[in-house]
């Protein structure tokens, strides 16, 4: 019997990312002149407890990181898990939901479709959290980070609404 191989499978490590590296690709062509963008969101009155712009690019990254980890393990569980394939349209309709909020914001600049977005949003990465929690624990522990952000997000964008 051949023991099984403990490093990650790199076909699917390359997917993973292929999949999120696509998605911020064709996300960032949506928006047009970025610094244009964002100059208009760093103009608006900000909450107290805005994070800084390097801030937020650290937050893109963290959320690629868990969305490249969450499709790997979500893409090596058994084929024959019931929730597996529906974890994997729920971490695609994420990962397009994600990519969709920013042109609602940046495009239309409406910071009130932002918000209303958001709660829809956040109920589809709920789900898939809850179909994570049944096909592999420690990846919805990975991914409850991915949460946690999105509850800041409304908080922020509430925020942001109120105060412009």
């Amino acid at each position: 019997m051949e023991q099984e191989r403990w490093w990650p499978k790199p076909m699917v490590v390359l997917a993973s990312i292929g999949v999120c590296a696509l998605s911020e690709g064709l996300g960032a062509l949506t928006l047009g002149d970025i610094s244009a963008q964002l100059d208009w969101f760093m103009g608006l009155v900000q909450p107290h407890f805005a994070l800084p712009l390097q801030g937020w690019y650290l937050a893109g990254a963290l959320y690629n990181l868990v969305m490249i980890t969450t499709l790997y393990r979500v893409w090596t569980r058994s084929p024959e898990h019931p929730a597996r394939r529906r974890a994997l349209w729920l971490a695609g309709g994420v990962i397009i939901g994600n990519q969709l909020a920013q042109p609602i914001l940046f495009v239309w600049k409406s910071l009130l479709v932002n918000v209303l977005y958001i709660v829809p949003f956040c109920a589809l990465a709920t789900a898939l959290w809850f179909t994570l929690r049944k096909l592999d624990r420690t990846t919805s522990h990975v991914f409850l980070i991915y949460l946690c952000w999105l509850l800041y997000d409304i908080y922020f964008f509430l925020g942001i609404w109120f105060l412009n």
